[in-house]
């Protein structure tokens, strides 16, 4: 699973840019950046990304599975 391609699906898919996505995140851009290449990131930011789309960790992270 690749935590930072999950997180630019989701962008795409609700039409999100990356200066409202990191304001909502309350993080800067550059920070969200970071995390877009990131193939793994702490469960704490995670959880954070996850809520901030409207769904748990699971939905998050299991999505790309279920799309195969």
């Amino acid at each position: 699973m690749h935590i930072g391609k999950r997180i630019r699906e989701e962008q795409r898919a609700r039409d999100i840019s990356c200066v409202h996505l990191a304001d909502k995140l309350n993080v800067v851009p550059q920070q969200l950046s970071r995390w877009r290449n990131a193939e793994d990131l702490k469960l704490s930011v995670v959880i954070k990304i996850a809520n901030v789309f409207g769904m748990t960790v699971d939905e998050f992270i299991g999505k790309e599975e279920a799309t195969k």
